[in-house]
């Protein structure tokens, strides 16, 4: 009897590794550029990016050099625990901050933001504060989808192109890409994105809602960061792959080598 609990015990172990080793991981590999206003007019950075979907966890590796093996920033966004690690890998450092607290210092964000709008005198600095905070202060803007008429083929793939408007200021597109038409994203990556501070408050819970159509991988995208700027980004590959397929410890938080704590005993 004890030897057929154990053996039991056992099967049951492997079947739970197995299916922990067959869960999908999307990998996407991107080129991605960040466009910033500054006094002495744009400012582009260009960065190489892979990022790994899990339908419980996003890793995004950031690569500043676009031959680097070895990524100089890593965030891990473990939506079991609701947690964001932020590793930055030339440091090297650390940060660990729970979705609540970023979210709270988001909303404070705003609201210093509206603040110091609010304070501010009618002329060119209001104007300019204002244009670098718009997808930030988005909250009362009514979005609308519109959809192209022609498709967007992307690395090979053909994309239905969409744009995101505010319906009193036609003009004003924060948000266009071409979705892949297969692959859907498993989680709610429009919070991810939010959290990010990629996205404004407002054009999260837009995209929030219209899951069906917002959870299909955007293979171009171009839309204005809530944290100033403009974010330009296009995939050049795309994969699904198992997670037992994967390095090991790409499912878990980022382990950064911190330097040696010094002796003060040896510094005299």
């Amino acid at each position: 009897m004890v030897v057929r609990m154990i053996w039991c015990a056992l099967m049951a172990c492997v079947i739970a590794v197995g299916l922990h080793a067959t869960e999908e991981v999307i990998v996407v590999e991107q080129q991605y550029k960040i466009l910033k206003i500054g006094e002495g007019g744009v400012d582009a950075k260009d960065i190489k990016q892979k990022l790994y979907i899990h339908k419980d966890w996003v890793r995004i590796d950031d690569f500043s050099d676009a031959t680097s093996a070895q990524p100089t920033e890593t965030f891990f966004i473990d939506f079991k625990e609701k947690k964001i690690y932020d590793a930055d890998n030339l440091g090297p450092k650390m940060t660990v901050v729970t979705f609540d607290e970023r979210r709270e210092k988001i909303e404070q964000n705003i609201k210093d933001v509206q603040r110091d709008l609010k304070n501010m005198d009618e002329g060119p600095q209001k104007k300019k504060f204002l244009r670098l905070n718009k997808a930030l202060l988005d909250l009362d803007r009514k979005f609308e989808t519109k959809e192209m008429p022609d498709k967007s083929k992307v690395s090979g793939v053909d994309c239905k192109v969409i744009e995101i408007v505010d319906s009193s200021e036609n003009e004003y597109v924060p948000y266009k890409a071409s979705l892949h038409p297969d692959i859907i994203l498993p989680s709610d990556y429009a919070d991810a994105l939010f959290l990010l501070k990629i996205l404004g408050k407002g054009m999260k819970e837009y995209l929030s809602k219209q899951k069906d159509l917002f959870q299909h991988l955007p293979m171009e995208l171009t839309l204005d960061l809530a944290a100033g700027g403009k974010l330009e980004t296009k995939v050049v590959k795309v994969e699904r792959k198992r997670l037992d397929q994967l390095d090991a410890g790409l499912d878990q938080p980022p382990a950064i080598k911190m330097p040696p704590t010094p002796d003060p005993k040896k510094g005299k």
